[in-house]
């Protein structure tokens, strides 16, 4: 298995690209061979024109693809540190070719004038893909969909929990300003002009598509990296609109915690003054991110995914060094894996986010594999085991291997050796401020396991208590009523003077002692929960 990847953005460097490859001996000589293709500001006509010339120039290969995100300049100028060759405004291509000697790729793909219902589709889907043998894998690429996909693929891997299916939702470039009051944030695109699209054996502006890797040498190693901790108490979505709208938390208009914890007002740029703080939400024990794309006059947020009425969330916070981290400890354990190709999705929004430290995350690949493709994301799909589902600023990292692994190296080297730096040595605000922010949640945290473990002991100190209280005023009880008992005989037959008055003395002393006893034993019985009234 062989991976080759290009980076394009010029008429001439494509099509010299496209003979190249063409007639290349890994083309001619492969059993499988699937073209991924992923564009960026490429207007319609153009992304059409890609597709049917991809196809006519390999009619042996496999094609999918996607748009990525949209035409921001912020998205832009983070693009152009993870080593993309363009400049600001200008249209590029990623292409990358598989070639496989051993496996195989089939593709499905669906327009959306074609679903009757998510479910349907699903079903369909989930029937054709049990049928494939040695299915190791399914990547899923989604145009338009984006509210409908964790509901899709809930349905779709339910059966197929060991086979990980991975993948994105295209991006898209709004050029209206939306005005909100729409149940999700689909509804709220119909109408305006996108340039979003996935390919598969036909263009779709609206569809998914899906291709699922098969093959019995086949090996497939899918990561999903997040690092956004939780911070401060758990919230309540106490009411949802729609599958991806959020009229409430904790009672409150939604939009009015931006102004609680961040002291953020809503307007026009909210997507960027909060996406550092996303909320978290749980998705089968999978921490997933909830960045809101808009919000309407009523305070009701919007995502790009779902969200669930009751569900619990919390607002969260990143620490680039952290992402950066756990990334690293994925790429350890891909080196050992010892990939022939590796595809990885990184959400765009993680990347403008992570600014200057972006081009570290694909470099961390690259230096595994010089022609690991990467794409940006306008969100991530991972499904693996019952966990995981429709995600955000996460990265998705996929490596693909034939056969046993070639090189065994040594996993304890760390992938990508730092060097010292100026900016490395005055720390950056943003640096120094995650970093503060995680040292108080651990503090925090142990506090509150601490406080925790207090109460436990407490509740089990006064338990014991009350038990043993209970027992013994029984215990002590009973010899009592026994005393006072021979006493009155005594009162009875006795008919000397002063051994009455002794006698009168025990049943008074005798009396209030037992007033005592059933005192302390009512108290017990209250503490236990078993006073009878």
């Amino acid at each position: 298995m062989k991976q080759c990847t290009a980076i394009l953005k010029d008429r001439d460097a494509f099509f010299e690209w496209l003979e190249k490859a063409k007639d290349s001996a890994e083309y001619k000589n492969s059993k499988e061979v699937l073209i991924k293709v992923m564009t960026t500001l490429l207007p319609e006509a153009d992304s059409r024109n890609l597709h049917s010339t991809l196809k006519e120039y390999f009619p042996k290969a496999k094609i999918i693809g996607l748009s990525m995100m949209p035409r921001s300049q912020k998205i832009i100028g983070i693009a152009e540190q993870v080593r993309a060759p363009m400049e600001k405004g200008e249209a590029y291509a990623i292409i990358s070719i598989f070639y496989f000697d051993s496996s195989d790729v089939t593709i499905f793909d669906i327009d959306s004038s074609n679903i009757n219902s998510i479910q349907e589709m699903a079903f369909t889907l989930k029937r054709r893909l049990k049928k494939i043998p040695n299915l190791k894998g399914v990547e899923i690429l989604s145009a338009g969909l984006h509210p409908y996909l964790a509901d899709f693929l809930e349905m779709l891997t339910d059966g197929l929990e060991d086979v990980p299916f991975f993948g994105a939702m295209a991006g898209m470039e709004v050029k209206e300003k939306i005005t909100c009051e729409y149940h999700n944030i689909l509804n709220a695109l119909q109408g305006i002009e996108t340039t979003q699209f996935v390919i598969g054996k036909d263009y779709h502006l609206d569809g998914i598509v899906l291709a699922a890797y098969s093959g019995e040498d086949l090996h497939i190693d899918a990561h999903y990296d997040f690092g956004w901790k939780p911070v401060g108490k758990e919230l309540k979505a106490t009411k949802t609109l729609g599958i991806s709208g959020l009229s409430t938390i904790d009672d409150e208009p939604a939009v009015s915690i931006y102004k609680k914890y961040l002291n953020i007002e809503p307007n026009d740029y909210l997507m960027f003054n909060v996406f550092e703080f996303p909320l978290l939400v749980d998705r089968g024990g999978v921490p997933a991110s909830r960045v809101p794309l808009v919000y309407d006059e009523f305070g009701r947020l919007y995502f790009p995914s779902d969200i669930h009425q009751g569900e619990t969330i919390r607002l969260s916070y990143g620490n680039p060094a952290e992402l950066l981290k756990e990334t690293e400890e994925t790429g350890r354990n891909l080196k050992f894996f010892d990939p022939q190709a590796i595809s990885i999705y990184i959400c765009s929004v993680r990347m403008v986010f992570l600014a200057d430290d972006a081009k570290k995350e694909i470099e961390i690949f690259r230096d595994i594999l010089p022609d690991t493709a990467y794409c940006l994301a306008n969100g991530e799909i991972f499904k693996y085991k019952g966990q995981g589902g429709a995600l955000g600023l996460a990265l998705i990292s996929i490596a693909f291997r034939e056969g046993p692994p070639q090189n065994i190296c040594d996993n304890t080297e760390p992938v990508v050796k730092k060097k010292a730096t100026d900016s490395e040595i005055v720390v950056p605000l943003t640096k120094r401020l995650a970093a503060f922010l995680e040292a108080t949640t651990n503090e925090l945290n142990a506090s509150n396991e601490n406080l925790k473990d207090a109460v436990i002991a407490a509740e089990a100190a006064s338990k014991s208590k009350s038990q043993f209280l209970s027992n013994m005023s029984h215990e002590i009880r009973t010899p009592i009523n026994a005393i006072l008992g021979m006493n009155e005989m005594i009162l009875r037959e006795s008919t000397d003077e002063t051994i009455l008055e002794y006698a009168e003395n025990i049943r008074s002393a005798g009396n209030s002692l037992l007033g005592i006893v059933n005192d302390i034993l009512d108290f017990s019985k209250i503490e236990a929960g078993k006073m009878d009234i």
